[in-house]
């Protein structure tokens, strides 16, 4: 469920000219985990990324949920979740990626006022010069 919630996605701004790339569990995106309930990725990604230590209950002897059948018990002590990287990854390959990406978005960028320009009758020169 956690490899399917996984997307990317990009934002334009025109009024700055800049532009964001965001990598990670998308919110819309909800299953149904073992023991029926409503499982949202999107809350536990961060646990998976970047692992977690062992954890204890702090008030009570045990840990557990109520769900519809009663209290399900879940252990005396959480085990430790050895990391395991999805996210950085993704991460990385659009850094690399966004150097050509921005090259393209400037160019078409360029085309589009130059197109306005030529639609009134004048023209872009390119090049040095004052």
């Amino acid at each position: 469920m956690l490899k399917r919630s996984i997307g990317i996605k990009y934002r334009a701004y025109r009024r700055t000219g800049g532009f964001v790339f965001a990598v990670g569990a998308r919110m819309s995106v909800v299953g149904v985990d073992a023991d029926g309930l409503k499982a949202w990725p999107f809350k536990y990604a961060h646990l998976v990324e970047g692992g977690r230590k062992a954890v204890r209950p702090k008030k009570k002897k045990v840990m557990g949920r109520n769900v519809a059948g009663g209290f399900v018990f879940i252990g005396k002590v959480g085990a430790a979740v050895p990391v395991k990287r999805f996210i950085r990854p993704a991460y990385e390959r659009i850094v690399t990626l966004s150097g050509s990406f921005l090259r393209s978005e400037v160019s078409a960028g360029i085309a589009r006022e130059a197109a306005k320009y030529a639609a009134k009758g004048k023209s872009i020169r390119m090049g040095g010069g004052a």
